[in-house]
């Protein structure tokens, strides 16, 4: 599939940033009709006449467009983000405004129309927390004094049951709730700090070079 796709891409880089544009259209039509099969057979035989492509590169071309929108939507990907997403397929600068254009102005559309939005993942909001001791009597014996920190996390996208709280797709809004001691919260902060120094590491840097 994703030799399908490559190959499909490099046919749109012969065409001008208007006739990409109507393939990506097309692309948007096919996705919100369920990707019906019919809608694309229809759109890439008006489209060939007009673009000198052959009616099944048409085809190709707006399944290829349509994965890749898809695929973005539901990543929650932000204009940079799928501009990245295209640096596989080596197009040029027209190709990618004209497909950036589309998708943006489409973005929620595509997410909403695509059928296996419920198992993106949930990307992050927002978090609080509370530090809380226990007071009780000095009497009492089942007074614990250790702190406890109550944690909220809330994330947005996703499907139906991805967290509390969510309420469909679309950028429906859930919440993680849960309680951790101190040294929990330690073990959290080096795990956080293992991650951001991955990050910094020679091969991530590497490769975020290549992508820019």
């Amino acid at each position: 599939m994703a030799a399908i796709v490559a190959n499909s891409f490099l046919s749109l880089e012969g065409l001008t940033q208007a006739d990409v544009t109507q393939i990506a259209e097309s692309s948007i039509l096919f996705i919100k009709n369920g990707f019906s099969s019919s809608v694309a057979t229809s759109s890439a035989k008006a489209l060939s006449k007009s673009i000198g492509l052959s009616t099944s590169q048409c085809t190709m071309a707006i399944t290829a467009v349509a994965k890749i929108f898809s695929e973005s939507a539901n990543r929650g990907h932000n204009e940079q983000f799928f501009v990245r997403s295209l640096t596989p397929f080596a197009v040029g600068e027209h190709v990618r405004k004209a497909l950036s254009s589309v998708y943006l102005a489409n973005q929620k559309l595509i997410y909403q129309s695509t059928p296996d939005r419920g198992s993106s993942t949930r990307s992050y909001s927002d978090l609080s927390w509370n530090l809380s001791i226990e007071v009780s009597r000095r009497s009492s014996l089942n007074c614990d004094p250790t702190p406890n920190f109550s944690v909220s996390v809330s994330t947005t996208g996703g499907g139906e049951g991805a967290a509390r709280g969510a309420e469909g797709a679309g950028g429906s809004e859930g919440t993680i709730d849960f309680v951790c001691s101190p040294a929990e919260m330690l073990r959290m902060r080096e795990e956080i700090n293992r991650a951001l120094e991955e990050e910094k590491g020679q091969h991530s840097q590497r490769f975020q070079r290549y992508l820019n």
